[in-house]
């Protein structure tokens, strides 16, 4: 029987990784555009090139093509598309987890939109160099029309799931739909094949001992392909053929090339009873598989295909906190558009659309570790960084002209009473506090009071960047407005002197006796109101959050770091080779050798007290940091915990990782949830077997549940999570005895790729957490609630003229 390798000739596209990236775009165009000239010459007079086809990877580019092609141009192509010389996949961009489900989502129905106004159905996506999605992308992929999928994993600090690759398998998702995969392997394996008939590095075939391929060397190329073929059956392979990718040369966003297909037409001449090559469109190759799954069905599986490059973020951690305020804001303007207020969707739609190429999976040049001086890297990765900025921009007009719409005006001085109002957005109620700064410091005490009723509301000031920044905790009903107003207050005089007083002279309160009268304690030792204690031990942290509303402990018993604890790590390059270490890493993103400094904590600071909240400011001593801080908002009407990070990083060109410790708990037996792209799971239980179990990459934040209730950790800003041992380990996978509720850590940055991660994580860092002890424990209506506390409300200051 006649073997059939299956070739999918493509550019991987990498945008910014080889080239930056507006030329990759141009580059890309013109792919399309050689491809359409080799497809006219094979009709006009090179019939030796008959067979040739070409597989477009991703929508984006031929999204470009068709912007800037002429009229023959496009009908060219949708000539050849028809013709299935030319193959169209769904999938709009290789992207991360960065995105959100419903902007991914969108983008991914894009292809089918577009080519349905030709007659043209869109079945098959296909992705490469990427290690995994969320199981969210799987309903994306479904409601965008999609039904197969082919996947080439690149396992380079990565690996494949179900334990094995060139596989076929149905993938459930969570709404129970079905996605045909091809679990395949690297997106070049071919071109090491020989088939490109050019020079080949030994990558993911060095095993098999023939060494490098050198142009022309058709004969290596023979031997490999039978050794190939032979392997996948000694291996149990029962099919009787197999898919590989193939680029016009060996590297990333390579052209077209015909040469494929002179080589296979004398490979298929001499050995094409054995074995037999074949270039064809994802939507012939899935024909081709289906036919196979009526005689021996696929087997099936569900759950999260857990990506190992989703790290990458953590190189870039503030354009990607600027990255997910754009998301929140888009999100936010979509809300509001939905309760009739005016936003620009042209902004909108800008900012969408520059979230998708932020998120996009290449984390910089292909040299940014080994030449960080070069003047292109640094180009690249602030062109990187331009898309979540412009993102960024687009989104925040948006809600600037939201805001005018409602009324908004800046602060006009002397000329009348400021307005404050905040808006509901959410189809939910929410009890949310919003802030207002104020450039003039009024002179006298003051209230802030309904608008509507006059009556006072709770509030709270403290020092603003520009002035008096005032806090006004309020409760909204779904889509309702409340607006608020400040009043003068009359002077209450407190105690003169007298024979008992609070505290010294010094102002200084630590007398225990007299601090425990308070209806909340705020001391350096500790803080205590209605709903929690905090217990503060020198050198240790906090050594205790104690929910007093629901008589238990918020901290897990096994921890071995107090919480808010920055934990630094460094693994040093004796020899100077920064690749070979990093190389050498596999899948731990650490070595043996590999550093690990806990901060050490050296100070704790009373920075306000007031109606709404208290907060204390913890300073570490961390190593690899010029300073560190962590400010504790413990908010007295709401079970809730705001947490800021604050660093001074050094730069440092070695190997380094950042946790931050988050060892919460809902109790005995409790369950971790996970938000991720399109839908929450439970980490290491609803994941394909063999996926990856050590970190993840979630949307709003993660959460225990247990007998008790839930502890919800929302993580704004950093969204990289690791659970489990921090310590270099043998890698167990999703399936291996991984226990789902293990020890939570915010991984705030790394740089140990040996390529492309930026290596300088320098600089002042600030990045917010939140912590909420609730008593509900329907996981929906907590993943509702995490979006809802991340997006916020809408809020704004009006001007009423004397």
């Amino acid at each position: 029987m006649t073997f059939t390798i299956y070739f999918i000739h493509h550019s991987h596209t990498d945008i910014g990784y080889t080239e930056y990236q507006e030329k990759v775009e141009r580059n890309q165009v013109a792919y399309i555009r050689h491809a359409i000239r080799i497809l006219d010459r094979i009709h006009a007079d090179k019939p030796r090139w008959k067979g040739f086809i070409w597989q477009c990877e991703c929508w984006w580019a031929v999204e470009k093509f068709l912007e800037s092609a002429t009229a023959l141009e496009q009908e060219k192509f949708w000539h050849y598309v028809e013709t299935g010389e030319i193959g169209l996949s769904a999938n709009y961009l290789n992207m991360t987890e960065l995105i959100d489900g419903e902007i991914l989502a969108k983008f991914l129905k894009r292809a089918g939109i577009c080519a349905a106004e030709k007659g043209i159905k869109v079945p098959s996506a296909m992705t490469a160099d990427i290690n995994g999605y969320s199981w969210g992308y799987g309903d994306a992929l479904a409601e965008a029309g999609v039904e197969n999928l082919l996947s080439f994993v690149h396992t380079h600090h990565g690996r494949y799931p179900l334990f094995q690759k060139q596989k076929p398998f149905w993938w459930q998702t969570p709404s129970g739909k079905e996605i045909l995969v091809w679990l395949g392997d690297h997106y070049q394996v071919g071109n090491e094949l020989g088939a490109s008939q050019l020079a080949a590095v030994e990558y993911t075939c060095w095993e098999d001992g023939l060494g490098a391929l050198e142009q022309g060397d058709s004969e290596k190329a023979v031997r490999r392909i039978f050794n190939y073929v032979d392997t996948l059956k000694n291996q149990g392979d029962s099919i009787d053929f197999t898919v590989v990718g193939l680029s016009g040369y060996l590297t990333d966003n390579a052209c077209p090339s015909p040469l494929t297909v002179e080589f296979m037409e004398k490979f298929n001449r001499e050995y094409g009873n054995e074995i037999c090559l074949k270039l064809v469109t994802l939507d012939e190759f899935f024909a081709r598989l289906r036919e196979e799954d009526k005689k021996n069905p696929f087997p099936k599986y569900a759950g999260d295909w857990t990506d190992w490059w989703a790290d990458g973020v953590g190189s870039t951690p503030v354009h990607v906190q600027h990255f997910r305020e754009a998301q929140r804001d888009v999100h936010l303007g979509k809300l509001l558009q939905k309760k009739g207020i005016d936003v620009n969707n042209q902004l909108l739609e800008a900012a969408q659309s520059d979230l998708m190429l932020y998120a996009e999976h290449t984390w910089g040049h292909s040299e940014s570790v080994t030449h960080p001086y070069d003047p292109g890297v640094a180009r690249l990765d602030l062109r990187k960084g331009l898309y979540a900025q412009r993102a960024n921009e687009s989104a925040s007009r948006a809600l600037l002209l939201a805001g005018e719409n409602c009324g908004t005006s800046p602060f006009l001085y002397g000329q009348g009473e400021p307005e404050f109002f905040m808006i509901n957005p959410h189809d939910e109620p929410v009890e949310d506090t919003a802030f207002f700064d104020l450039e003039e410091i009024p002179r006298e005490p003051i209230d802030v009071v309904d608008a509507e009723s006059g009556t006072p509301v709770l509030f709270q000031t403290g020092p603003g960047p520009r002035g008096l920044r005032v806090y006004i905790q309020a409760k909204l009903e779904p889509g309702e407005e409340k607006a608020f107003r400040i009043r003068k207050k009359e002077r209450r005089l407190g105690p003169t002197a007298g024979m008992r007083t609070s505290c010294g002279a010094d102002r200084v309160c630590d007398i225990w006796s007299e601090i425990k009268k308070k209806d909340s304690i705020v001391s350096p030792w500790r803080i205590e109101n209605d709903w929690v204690r905090i217990i503060f031990e020198e050198e240790k942290g906090v050594a205790e959050i104690y929910d007093k509303n629901r008589e238990m402990s918020l901290l897990r018993e096994d921890r071995p770091y107090a919480p808010f604890t920055p934990i630094y790590e460094h693994t040093p390059v004796p020899d100077g080779n920064q690749c070979r270490v990093r190389k050498n890493m596999g899948r731990n993103r650490k070595s043996m050798a590999t550093g690990r400094y806990p901060g050490k904590l050296t100070d704790v600071q009373i920075l306000e007290t007031g109606e709404l909240f208290d907060q204390v400011k913890l300073t570490w001593e961390l190593e690899g940091a010029k300073a560190c801080f962590v400010l504790l908002t413990v908010y007295r009407k709401m079970p809730k915990i705001d947490v800021n990070l604050q660093l001074h990083k050094e730069c440092v060109q070695d190997p380094e990782n950042l946790y931050l410790a988050l060892p919460f708990t809902g109790g005995k037996e409790d369950t971790c949830w996970i938000e991720k792209t399109g839908c929450a799971l439970r980490p290491r239980i609803d994941q394909l077997p063999g996926s990856c179990a050590d970190f993840y990459l979630v949307q709003n934040g993660v959460w225990y549940t247990g007998e008790k209730g839930t502890v919800l950790v929302n993580m704004p800003d950093t969204p990289l999570i690791t659970l489990g041992e921090l310590k270099c380990h043998p890698i167990l996978l999703a399936g291996e005895n991984q226990k789902n509720s293990d020890i939570l850590y915010s991984w705030v940055m790394n740089n140990f790729w040996e390529t492309n991660f930026k290596v300088d994580l320098g600089g002042f860092h600030q990045y917010n957490y939140s912590i909420l002890s609730l008593p509900d424990k329907e996981q929906e209506r907590i993943r509702k609630l995490s979006d809802r506390i991340n997006t916020g409300v809408f809020s704004g200051q009006r001007f009423l003229l004397s």
